[in-house]
């Protein structure tokens, strides 16, 4: 159903971005290539309520702190209608993303892990 509310802006990055996510109600992450997507990491750290495609690494980045949808028509949807009528969910989720992001995504957690890992491999 068209919205003129909606727009789709296209690549949008730096300072622009960063307004965007800043004014954001939540972020959505369609994402399906593999891996720990640095995109769902700053929505997250800044606090946002994430919503993502329900792939297993989209998953176990937000473990519970955020909701997913499927590629089912209409689930997306369906999930936002619920956000849309819950701004304490909402809330609740983005700073439970953003302290998950403070605990296990930090440079300083990533180097440990990294060294610990390469010492194991000596």
């Amino acid at each position: 159903m068209a919205n003129i509310s909606i727009k789709f802006l296209g690549g949008v990055y730096g300072e622009k971005y960063k307004a965007i996510l800043k004014n954001a109600y939540c972020y959505i992450h369609g994402h399906e290539a593999g891996g720990t997507n640095p995109a769902l990491l700053e929505a997250m750290a800044s606090g946002k309520c994430v919503v993502v495609l329900d792939v297993p690494y989209n998953l176990e980045v937000i473990e519970d702190c955020g909701i997913s949808f499927s590629k089912k028509e209409g689930d997306l949807l369906r999930k936002l209608k619920i956000l849309d009528k819950n701004e304490k969910l909402v809330k609740s989720l983005g700073e439970k993303a953003f302290q998950r992001v403070k605990k296990f995504y930090t440079w300083e957690k990533i180097i440990f892990e990294y060294d610990k890992l390469f010492k194991e491999l000596l």
